[in-house]
């Protein structure tokens, strides 16, 4: 143990809800966004090991939904994917 953060947690009622952060042993951000009754909700986002965004998806209930973004090494949007109820209805 490197007595670094390595995740902040919320629960209500025994699950996972509100804000959620995971860290790298380094104590960089790895990935945040928010649980609601236990079920990913809303925007989540992943950085890599440097603190660059690597990608941001969307959730309701769990669920795929809208607008996921993919950026490469040099912080540029790579792909988009669209999801609607849990399937991917088109990519570019």
């Amino acid at each position: 143990w490197n007595g670094k953060l390595e995740r902040e947690e919320n629960y209500k009622g025994g699950e996972k809800h509100g804000l959620w952060k995971e860290y790298y042993g380094d104590g960089e951000l790895e990935r945040e966004g928010n649980y609601k009754g236990g079920e990913k909700e809303g925007l989540w986002k992943y950085y890599d090991r440097w603190g660059e965004l690597e990608r941001e998806e969307n959730y309701k209930g769990g669920n795929k939904v809208g607008l996921w973004k993919y950026y490469n090494d040099d912080g540029k949007l790579e792909r988009e994917e669209n999801y609607k109820g849990g399937e991917l209805i088109s990519s570019k």
